[in-house]
């Protein structure tokens, strides 16, 4: 596991082509349990290492737990997620499902939404694999505290999934509204580990760079400006994200 870090440190380097590390298995397995303290201390380390050489990104799949899934006796449920945070340095947290069960979990959320890490919310995996949905799923607790989150699908091959039947569950069982929705959409793009600078001056709530900001002939999403555009030449993150905007435009004037 260290080789392997230590080689996506190393890779991220010397090529854009390697953009993130990620730490993924059965968060209950006993090899998981029994190792969790080892890998976020590896990916401390490594943090301090390469700080200034690599530009190497981390997300961790943490608190995808369950007290009734868990082996007799661990406690994992009530450190996995500060763990990632603290220690290993996760930018985005996979699933985050345990918050509730963590020490002090309004503590970690307030220090989650202060250091913008994202939650990447699997609604149809929680369901099928530890039967959480409905108000036992976190989602909106984590929206209430600021924490930044985002829908995704974990293992489509796995659960069948899509990011359409995210949204359906988001705003079905959720209860989000197309509003909650469009934020979520524009949290995944501006968490994402995409080159440049973003759109975004301000997340909460999202207001666009001085460059880019609405005049009287041009709206956020409509064909640039020349200040805009140069702006958006200079950033693959921020023209995604404009383009997004665009699509929000086109599809609500269709309703």
């Amino acid at each position: 596991m260290f080789g392997q870090l230590v080689g996506a440190f190393e890779m991220a380097k010397h090529s854009n082509l390697i953009v993130a590390a990620n730490l993924s298995s059965p968060e209950d397995d006993s090899a998981s349990i029994s190792n969790y303290n080892l890998h976020m201390a590896m990916l401390d380390f490594l943090h301090a290492q390469y700080a200034t050489t690599s530009p190497l990104h981390v997300t961790l799949h943490a608190g995808e737990l369950s007290a009734a899934y868990l082996p007799t006796n661990s406690t994992a449920n009530t450190f996995h997620i500060r763990a990632a945070v603290e220690t290993g340095h996760a930018e985005r947290i996979g699933h985050g499902l345990d918050i509730n069960t963590e020490m002090d979990p309004a503590g970690l959320m307030a220090e989650m939404a202060a250091q913008h890490v994202l939650v990447e919310v699997c609604l149809s995996s929680n369901t099928q694999i530890l039967s959480i949905s409905g108000t036992n799923h976190p989602l909106a607790q984590y929206l209430a505290a600021g924490v930044p989150v985002a829908l995704a699908t974990d293992d489509q091959g796995v659960s069948r999934s899509s990011m359409a039947g995210e949204y359906e569950r988001a705003a079905l069982d959720q209860h989000l509204s197309y509003r909650d929705l469009k934020l979520l959409a524009r949290n995944s793009l501006e968490h994402a580990f995409l080159p440049g600078p973003s759109l975004w001056s301000a997340t909460s709530p999202y207001a666009p760079v001085t460059a880019c900001a609405a005049t009287a002939t041009m709206g956020i999403g409509d064909p640039a400006n020349p200040e805009c555009s140069a702006y958006l030449a200079t950033s693959e993150h921020a023209t995604m994200q404009w383009l997004l905007e665009r699509n929000f435009l086109a599809f609500e004037k269709l309703q």
